[in-house]
Formats: structure tokens, C-alpha cells, sequence
């Protein structure tokens, strides 16, 4: 995947700061409540655990395509308008992510390691780990940290609600969401390392940290610990 990924340097990496279609699910909920019992040191409430069953969907290839495909449309909408992508490149951009099964690709890397990207938990891990390691310079994570941010998402479902009403394809959009949104972050990163042209690390961590607020998540009041999302010290 990384080989189109890498044909995004043509797009901004601001983009994804303004197309974020996760955000508005009911699931996104638990990132505020998160960050809320983080940032004021709040224990979690003792509730009964949410079954993989519940946080789980079965998947649909149709959602996938529908999914990419609006990624793909706006950013290179967004190209456009800058200028910055010509018919030929359009082509290879098409042509590429549409050989591109998200969830398989991160199924190979996570996999191994016990989550299933079917689950809305992994998604969210991902997302929020990978973030945090732009916003502050982390060059990987622990297996310990990945799963404590796991276990503690998981245990805030006890309180949504809306989880038990959500269909399959509801629950599919919002966890392949983020991990778009994770895979485009760290592209951005990739480039900005390299010194491509458009990107800078200044930019693309404003980027990640706007996204981040779409979901009330304040990496200036926050940051990975040992028990997943803490105060930031």
C-alpha cells in the first residue's frame, strides 16, 4: 500500500483535518468520555465488560469500497483545486487504492499480536496510538502501552448506549475510518521526513492535532501512559 500512499505527496496534509467521516458516529463518544476521566484523573467507573461480540462487525466489501472512495474523491477534489495533481497522476491514484483492502493490511501487522481489525476497539487503538506518536515524536510503542489504550477504550463501551442499536455497516465505517485516517497521518509523516515538497513535521503534527480535537481529544492536556490516555505531566 505504501506505494500509493507515497502518490499523496501531491495532496495537502492538512486535508484530513477537514475530512474526517468517523467523528460523527455515536461511537466516537468514548473519546470524549476518555479524555474527560484522563484529564482529571476520573477512574473509570465499574461497570460489566462489553463482549467482542457487541464491539465487533462482520464486514462488507461494499462498505470498504464506499468508504475508500470518499477518501480518495476528496482529497484528490482537493488536489484539484490546489493544482497539484495532473490527469496522468489522477489515474495512478485511482488505479492504485482501488487494489487497496485497509483492514487487510493492518489485519497482517496486528494480527499476530491478538486484535482483530473487525473489532471497533483495534481501530481506535490504532488511531490514537499512532497519532501520539506524530504529536510527540515516538518512534514506536510498547506492546504493554498499545494494550493498556486497547482495555482501557474497551471498558468505556459499558456506557454507550448506542453501541447495542448499531448495525454491522455503521460499526465497519467508523473503525475503517480511522484507520484511513491512521494510514494518511502516517504518510504524511513519511514525506514530511523526506523533505517532500508541501510537507513539513510542523504541519503535519497540527494536522494530527486538529483531527485529534475533532474527537475531543487535546494531546496539549494528554499523552500515552501506562494506563492508555492520561494528564499530561
Amino acid at each position: 500500500m505504501k506505494k500509493f500512499l507515497i502518490l499523496f505527496a501531491l495532496l495537502s496534509p492538512t486535508v484530513l483535518a477537514q475530512t474526517n467521516p468517523a467523528a460523527s458516529s455515536p461511537l466516537s463518544s468514548v473519546f470524549d468520555q476518555i479524555s474527560q476521566q484522563a484529564e482529571t484523573g476520573t477512574p473509570a467507573p465499574a461497570a460489566p465488560a462489553v463482549s467482542d461480540k457487541l464491539l465487533s462487525f462482520k464486514p462488507s466489501s461494499k462498505v470498504s469500497t464506499e468508504l475508500r472512495n470518499t477518501f480518495v474523491n476528496t482529497l484528490i477534489a482537493e488536489a484539484k483545486k490546489r493544482g497539484s495533481l495532473t490527469p496522468t497522476n489522477e489515474k495512478q491514484l485511482r488505479d492504485g487504492f482501488a487494489k487497496v483492502d485497509i483492514a487487510a493490511e493492518y489485519q497482517k501487522a496486528l494480527g499476530p499480536k491478538g486484535y482483530q481489525v473487525t473489532n471497533i476497539v483495534t481501530a481506535m487503538t490504532v488511531y490514537v496510538v499512532q497519532s501520539f506518536q506524530v504529536v510527540d515524536d515516538l518512534t514506536t510503542t510498547s506492546d504493554e502501552l498499545d494494550r493498556a489504550t486497547y482495555e482501557q477504550f474497551k471498558k468505556a463501551f459499558s456506557k454507550v448506549s448506542a453501541l447495542g442499536k448499531m448495525s454491522d455497516a455503521e460499526k465497519q465505517k467508523f473503525a475503517e475510518g480511522l484507520l484511513w485516517l491512521a494510514a494518511f497521518q502516517d504518510n504524511d509523516l513519511a514525506q514530511a521526513k523526506k523533505g517532500t515538497k508541501g510537507y513539513t513535521l510542523e504541519n503535519v503534527k497540527e494536522s494530527v492535532k486538529t483531527t485529534l480535537l475533532g474527537f475531543k481529544i487535546d494531546p496539549d492536556k494528554l499523552q500515552l501512559g501506562e494506563k492508555g490516555l492520561e494528564a499530561r505531566e
